[in-house]
């Protein structure tokens, strides 16, 4: 398959060309700050992407990812995701990778493929420790593999 670029915001905004667009999800949680996963636009029809930044707890969880998961369940689409932590994640808490692996487990049925987009030992020591649950389903990728990713969850 030829290697292509998708379609990027325009340059005026700050953006590298071929590189996804960035929306932050910018409600406030009960605890009044703002969500640290981000929603990547301009992605392959069918597939979501995330980015985390910051340190990700429950409510980041239940406030994004979960509501995409739904809605594609709702559409009776499978899921197809795509999931950046990049040097600006700090972690997780214990309740969200709880709410990771409860959300994973719940929805494996409706699974189609989750790429993991990361250079960070401990995401890629978390992937490996699950990755026997959904083989064929769970991919890991460097940071500069976005774009590889996306085209690995679309197919």
């Amino acid at each position: 398959m030829p290697s292509r670029s998708f379609p990027a915001a325009p340059a005026a905004a700050g953006l590298k060309p071929g590189r996804p667009c960035v929306d932050t999800v910018a409600d406030e949680q009960d605890d009044g700050r703002t969500s640290v996963i981000e929603v990547l636009q301009n992605t392959p029809p069918g597939v979501q992407a995330f980015k985390a930044v910051g340190e990700v707890t429950v409510q980041d969880y239940k406030q994004v990812v979960e509501p995409a998961a739904r809605a594609a369940i709702a559409a009776r689409q499978k899921i197809r995701v795509v999931f950046v932590i990049g040097p600006e994640c700090t972690g997780y808490s214990r309740g969200a990778k709880m709410e990771d692996l409860r959300l994973g487990i719940a929805d494996l049925r409706h699974l189609k493929r989750a790429a993991v987009v990361s250079d960070q030992a401990f995401v890629h020591s978390a992937v490996r420790k699950v990755r026997w649950m959904v083989p064929s389903k769970l991919k890991l990728f460097g940071l500069g593999q976005l774009n590889e990713a996306l085209r690995w969850a679309a197919s």
